[in-house]
């Protein structure tokens, strides 16, 4: 509001006028692709790169390289 004053001045007045509390939000997480994992070990592309793949490929091939790069255990879909 008032730039043209001191830094120190500025300081003094938030620090004094604003109550104490949690100011930050925590980070946003990435949405989950299906498929992007696959996708990206498979090809041994990036997460861009898998992203435009994962938008040409059809449905049966994504199913398919999911088939072959699934290593079983407990995760499996």
């Amino acid at each position: 509001m008032h730039p043209h004053l001191d830094n120190k001045m500025q300081y003094d007045f938030y620090i004094n006028s604003l109550r104490p509390r949690r100011r930050f939000s925590p980070w946003t997480k990435k949405e989950s692709i299906e498929y992007l994992d696959e996708v990206k070990e498979y090809y041994g592309i990036t997460y861009t790169k898998a992203l435009e793949a994962i938008r040409v490929l059809s449905q049966d091939q994504l199913e398919q390289i999911r088939k072959i790069v699934n290593k079983g255990g407990k995760d499996e879909r």
